[in-house]
């Protein structure tokens, strides 16, 4: 009878085994996880140094970034901050022949100095300080910092007599009365057409008459330029119609310069209070606003 033997490893086999690979594993993550420490020294059994080499390029590495990362701080675009060692150096500068190097080295920042670059390039120019605070991304705050270095071009005050407008009406032009002129009058001034003209002389008559030529331009439709133009040719002699404050009937009254709530107002006030008696009592109609009776005013009599 033959016997058959089986092998077989012990329980304390095992563990042992186990424990071995276990260790190895630990070895070589420990290793990896520390490579600086280096490998050991077959012969000695010690650790060996680290290569000087690896040392040197991770230092040169490390400096490196941080001459890279304090580069990047100086150069930050958002960054407007002068240092004292710079400012000294700095230069005043013409604003409209800057660069916009020029303008961030002065402390501008740099949204500020490329808005104003590009304000320059499109053919705005920067005359005063009230001009440069209108420049998206600028403020008082940062005005006060570069203002000493600023430097505006001068003005040429031939350039600004011969901007101003000139008057080109003839000496032996006519010259008509606002509140009697005809339509034919009003036609025969430059820019002003029949249908403008009609527009003038009704606007007159709701007013009850003009009390000076610059009332003209609230009538709708006539450009600013063309009453400069006009403006030489016109005079007042006739004065407006005047109103009769206590004594008219403000039912059906209207007047350019009265909607209809301040109507309903002087009629409730004068009912409450009886007649008015001054300019004083008539702006007590609506207190928060007064800028209706100030117009109003010279065309209204108290009796």
């Amino acid at each position: 009878m033959k016997h058959e033997y089986h092998f077989t490893i012990s329980r304390t086999d095992r563990i042992s085994l186990i424990a071995f690979v276990v260790f190895l594993l630990g070895w070589e993550l420990i290793k990896h996880a520390l490579p600086e420490v280096g490998s050991l020294d077959i012969q000695s059994g010690r650790p060996k140094s680290p290569d000087t080499h690896s040392i040197q390029d991770t230092t040169k590495s490390m400096v490196h970034t941080e001459k890279k990362f304090q580069a990047e701080i100086i150069e930050d675009e958002d960054s407007s901050i002068t240092y004292a060692d710079e400012k000294n150096e700095i230069v005043p500068v013409n604003i409209m022949e800057a660069s916009w190097k020029d303008l961030r080295k002065i402390g501008f920042s740099a949204k500020a100095a490329s808005n104003i670059e590009k304000y320059i390039a499109a053919g705005g120019v920067l005359k005063n300080e009230k001009d440069v605070l209108k420049i998206y991304g600028m403020d008082s705050l940062q005005w006060k910092a570069v203002s000493p270095y600023i430097l505006f071009p001068a003005r040429d005050k031939e350039a600004d007599k011969s901007s101003e407008p000139t008057s080109l009406t003839p000496a032996d032009a006519p010259v008509f009365d606002l509140n009697t002129a005809s339509v034919t009058d009003l036609e025969s001034l430059p820019g002003i057409g029949m249908v403008l003209a009609e527009r003038i002389i009704k606007y007159r008559t709701s007013l009850g008459g003009f009390i000076n030529a610059a009332q003209l331009k609230e009538c709708y439709g006539l450009p600013p330029e063309t009453f400069g133009k006009i403006q030489p040719r016109l005079t007042i002699t006739q004065p407006a119609t005047t109103i009769s404050i206590n004594e008219m009937d403000l039912t059906n009254f209207t007047h350019p310069y009265l909607n209809k709530k301040m109507i309903r107002l002087l009629q409730a006030y004068k009912k409450q209070h009886g007649p008015f008696t001054n300019a004083t009592e008539l702006g007590r109609v609506y207190p928060p606003d007064t800028t209706w009776c100030e117009k109003l005013l010279p065309y209204i009599v108290f009796k």
